[in-house]
């Protein structure tokens, strides 16, 4: 049998920062930068169309190419996109449930056998003429 996962809070932070960094090294490749140093009006961007020309209008090759790597761009752009979102949302998470987790600990009066009555024992499925209520602990209703 495989060796339980254990979650601490060293764990969570350690998460936590890894998420956090992941999100800042996504905004520094999603940043808008210069064409070239000093020109403040020409830049490029990850997340914007790159000013490329291959060729004029009747050159189909260089047409077609800066067709393709437009696309590439845009998909690389659309997945550090997504990544930063939820790299970022998993940082904030975490840091609420940590903050959070300290602050409520002390009211917490359930035991380790209320909290596993909760938790399922067999399949997830439905059970035929079963409740989708959860079991009330013992003591902690009617």
């Amino acid at each position: 049998m495989a060796e339980p996962i254990k979650i601490s809070g060293k764990t969570l932070e350690t998460l936590r920062q890894q998420y956090g960094d992941q999100s800042a090294a996504i905004e520094t490749r999603l940043a808008v930068y210069p064409w070239a140093p000093g020109n403040v009006r020409a830049t490029v961007a990850l997340a914007e169309p790159l000013p490329l020309r291959l060729g004029g209008a009747g050159f189909t090759a260089g047409v077609g190419l800066a067709k393709a790597i437009e696309l590439v761009r845009k998909n690389i752009g659309e997945r550090l996109d997504t990544v930063w979102t939820n790299s970022d949302d998993l940082n904030w998470g975490l840091q609420f449930l940590l903050e959070n987790s300290k602050a409520v600990e002390g009211f917490n009066t359930m035991t380790a056998a209320e909290f596993e009555s909760y938790i399922p024992a067999g399949s997830a499925s439905p059970v035929p003429g079963g409740s989708a209520t959860p079991p009330v602990p013992p003591g902690k209703g009617s």
